[in-house]
């Protein structure tokens, strides 16, 4: 895969078809993800993949809502001949959540119900709940092989944003202060990055 990557240029890229640039991209991550599942020991290399899986996950869902905000804004400003429904859709699908939401809401794609599923599902991979629930089991397990002294105040920090988005009201989502409510939990994804950085590298290089 980093072979056949750096065989490319981005003009290249842009000149043949991106879509299966991008579609070759998708399907070896995939096989990775699934080597790594089925054959890595599950020691300190494994939780350190997850944790990073599950802070990604996190972050591209909330940056994923603020797109979708931006973009039911513009399209609202600009009176788009395009309805709300399709482009909420679309979003959707992106999330890799399309099917997911349709078992538990139907056909009622809003704002205000995907970003109650994307945030707060227990059960989707992709929501962000679920996402920092993970990572406290993961976290927990790297305490335990590596003895960092540093982790409890990460694991703090992972427990107040998870109270934080607990506290949420999806009704502020049928409001004006969305952006800043998805700005905050972005700030939150990023200070708790930046926690795990400090647990693990920087105290060793201290």
């Amino acid at each position: 895969f980093y072979l056949w990557m750096q065989q490319h240029q981005m003009q290249s890229i842009l000149t043949d078809s991106t879509y299966m640039f991008f579609q070759k991209i998708a399907n070896h991550v995939a096989l990775f993800q699934g080597l790594a599942y089925s054959s890595m020991l599950r020691e300190a290399e494994w939780n350190f993949i997850r944790s990073g899986q599950h802070i990604e996950q996190a972050e591209s869902t909330i940056r994923l809502l603020q797109m979708l905000n931006y973009s039911l804004q513009d399209f609202a400003e600009e009176k788009s001949k395009i309805s709300p429904y399709r482009l909420i859709t679309s979003f959707v699908k992106v999330a890799d959540a399309f099917n997911a939401f349709r078992k538990f809401y139907d056909d009622d794609f809003t704002l205000a119900g995907v970003a109650e599923f994307l945030l707060f599902s227990p059960v989707l991979p992709r929501s962000v709940l679920f996402s920092y629930r993970e990572l406290e089991k993961q976290i927990g397990l790297m305490q335990s092989d590596e003895g960092s002294t540093t982790l409890p105040t990460t694991k703090k920090v992972l427990r107040k944003i998870q109270n934080d988005i607990a506290r949420l009201e999806i009704d502020s989502f049928r409001e004006q202060d969305v952006t800043t409510e998805l700005g905050r939990l972005l700030s939150s994804c990023n200070q708790l990055a930046e926690e795990i950085s400090d647990a693990f590298f920087r105290e060793r290089n201290a």
